[in-house]
């Protein structure tokens, strides 16, 4: 059953690209000596950078913007009780752990879109394998954490189901990762080109939805998730 979840998870991803994958491969204005990168650049542009809010913020960013707009969602879900002090001060902990774990990955693979962007095809090569190392180890890590007591059960059962999916999308974007690294290793190939633009879409859209599920399950659960601003607030007080 989770199998045939994921695969309609990722049929549903796959839909939502499909105005993105009919964007035209070539800029009418590149410079025509130039034209094999800007050929797959443009190509590969367009999702790399789908979720490149994603790839400046991180995942602390995206979870900012979850928060903020569960925040102004009137009909959202709300706790029946607020967690213990303990509780949450052991959420925190595992937060920080999270958001440690995917970092190197996120990035990793900020870098990899600025080499795109760059034109430079050894570079994204280059930055694809980095992508692969760090988004390998991420996932393994996050597959790792767990939401033992004081937090509650039926909160860890949730939270951890979160974690499940982020582990599953990270290791998607290490597959993505593997999928650019090997077209631009080899001849470049328009199928080629259309499988790892295919491929960092779905990475790129999961990852997004990961964070904004795992923002869902602790606020369901009435745990606060720390903030940038938060911080500020705090040492201005």
């Amino acid at each position: 059953m989770a199998d045939h979840g994921r695969e309609e998870e990722i049929s549903e991803l796959k839909a939502r690209l499909d105005n993105l994958s009919r964007r035209p491969l070539l800029n009418p204005r590149s410079n025509k000596k130039r034209h094999t990168i800007p050929l797959v650049i443009g190509g590969l542009l367009t999702i790399v950078v789908v979720g490149s809010a994603l790839d400046r913020r991180g995942a602390t960013g995206a979870a900012n913007e979850a928060t903020n707009t569960l925040a102004d969602d009137p009909g959202r879900e709300r706790p029946s009780s607020d967690p213990s002090p303990a509780a949450q001060a052991a959420f925190a902990r595992i937060n920080t752990a999270f958001l440690k774990a995917v970092r190197p990955c996120d990035e990793a693979q900020s870098g990899m879109a600025r080499a795109v962007r760059s034109e430079d095809r050894y570079g994204t090569f280059n930055a694809a394998q980095r992508v692969k190392n760090n988004c390998s180890s991420s996932a393994d890590e996050i597959a790792a954490l767990s939401f033992p007591p004081p937090i509650s059960a039926s909160a860890a059962t949730s939270l951890v189901a979160s974690m499940k999916k982020c582990a599953d999308d990270y290791t998607a974007r290490y597959s993505a990762a593997d999928v650019m690294a090997k077209t631009f290793n080899g001849d470049m190939r328009p199928s080629d080109i259309a499988d790892a633009r295919q491929q960092n879409g779905i990475a790129q859209l999961a990852i997004q939805e990961c964070i904004t599920g795992y923002v869902v399950a602790a606020e369901a659960a009435g745990f606060s998730i720390p903030r940038r601003s938060d911080k500020g607030r705090h040492r201005n007080a």
